[in-house]
């Protein structure tokens, strides 16, 4: 019997409902949703810079460092949800206009 290597999406969303009442809830809740959705590894959600995200024509770039190959998702509305309120929580933390 082989050992399963993913999350269920119930596992997902306890995830992410737990992380909600921490003080950087939104950030997290934000990258499990983007990582669950679009299938980023590690790697690659560390690699995101807000550039990528086009909120406007909702939109993500993801640089896949697996294949070299960078792809561009559609983002739902909940994902733009999501980084709206990370946006507007991040802008309060110290430091954040040099990252």
């Amino acid at each position: 019997m082989s050992k399963r290597r993913y999350l269920t999406g119930k596992e997902v969303q306890a995830m992410m409902q737990a992380v909600c009442y921490g003080a950087t809830g939104a950030r997290d809740y934000c990258l499990i949703l983007l990582a669950y959705r679009h299938g980023m590894r590690i790697s690659e959600l560390l690699d995101l810079h807000y550039q990528d995200l086009d909120l406007n024509e909702g939109r993500i770039n993801i640089r896949r460092l697996k294949n070299g190959f960078s792809t561009v998702h559609p983002l739902r509305f909940d994902e733009r949800e999501a980084v709206e309120r990370w946006t507007q929580e991040r802008a309060n933390w110290k430091g954040a206009d040099r990252t």
